[in-house]
């Protein structure tokens, strides 16, 4: 009867105790959710103060901050230089490099076997017959890269000055004056529009001869001069190489 006793009232005990502890921790909870920054001590809202001062300072010159490139650097070390590259190449009978084949010619004329290709030290795009190692000139073939052409044109009225072309636009391009021993002519300068010349040499009869041109101006023509293409013997082959 004792020990019951005892054990009930200690039940009871804890169940106050725990009351008590809940209040507590209520009393506790709404203190901390009325805390406001006018509670707190004076120091620690100075320092509170101070530090949303100098947060604000920091916002303010970040969002004033601006890009000012400094001076350049110095230049890096050159990198490992790649592997050469190939190109297929056009070699004559003494095994010289003609140029870089661009194009099978298929073309039913008395060209022979015509490719066209590329001569890198002149960076000049020609059509050669691959059996002969010839040059091809070729009146009126847009598919072949030198073009015969018979009027030189002067801004002059005697043919004098600089000569004017309106074939091979492009600076890759050659022309030619067809003959025994062909001439090659090549742009030396931009386009030109419109332009009006005073007299035009015709060497198509052989026998060269100053005349004046129509009234009309041509539309896009570039200056000219000579140039020298190198010659090669025939037959070519091709070789796969730097």
């Amino acid at each position: 009867m004792d020990h019951s006793i005892r054990y009930m009232k200690k039940i009871t005990i804890g169940f106050l105790v725990g009351i008590c502890i809940a209040i507590a921790g209520s009393t506790f909870a709404s203190s901390v959710s009325s805390f406001s920054l006018s509670e707190t001590p004076s120091y620690i809202h100075k320092s509170i103060m101070e530090l949303q001062n100098q947060v604000k300072a920091l916002q303010d010159a970040v969002s004033n901050f601006s890009l000012i490139p400094g001076p350049k650097g110095d230049k890096g070390d050159q990198g490992i230089p790649g592997i050469p590259g190939k190109s297929l190449w056009v070699i004559d009978a003494n095994e010289v490099k003609v140029g870089i084949l661009t194009d099978y010619i298929n073309h039913n004329n008395d060209a022979g076997q015509p490719i066209q290709l590329y001569i890198p030290e002149q960076k000049k795009m020609v059509s050669i017959n691959l059996m002969t190692g010839k040059y091809i000139i070729c009146n009126g073939c847009q598919d072949l890269t030198i073009q015969e052409f018979t009027y030189r044109f002067y801004k002059s009225s005697d043919c004098t000055g600089q000569a004017y072309s309106n074939l091979g636009l492009s600076p890759e391009k050659v022309i030619a004056i067809k003959g025994a021993s062909p001439q090659f002519f090549t742009p030396n300068g931009p386009i030109e529009q419109n332009v009006v010349f005073n007299s035009a040499l015709n060497i198509q009869s052989g026998q060269p001869f100053c005349s004046k041109p129509g009234s009309s101006p041509e539309d896009f023509v570039v200056p000219i001069e000579p140039i020298t293409l190198p010659t090669f013997t025939g037959p070519l082959h091709l070789q796969y190489s730097e």
